[in-house]
């Protein structure tokens, strides 16, 4: 139980961490190349990590 819990937790931040961490890169507040290519290559594999969370747990009942 405690390992579906903590699977949402991680899967709802993978989810939502690209959607807000964007802004900082439209606004230009942030002129960091470290941080937009971590963001560049980590956003993706974060978001497809969530969906394949998200398929597996509903898939397995616990969703």
């Amino acid at each position: 139980k405690l390992v579906i819990i903590g699977g949402w937790i991680l899967g709802l931040v993978c989810f939502t961490v690209p959607m807000f961490a964007i802004k900082l890169f439209v606004d230009d507040v942030t002129e960091n190349n470290f941080l937009r290519s971590m963001y560049n290559s980590l956003s993706e594999a974060m978001w497809s990590l969530a969906v394949a969370w998200m398929i597996f747990a509903c898939e397995t009942g616990h969703g």
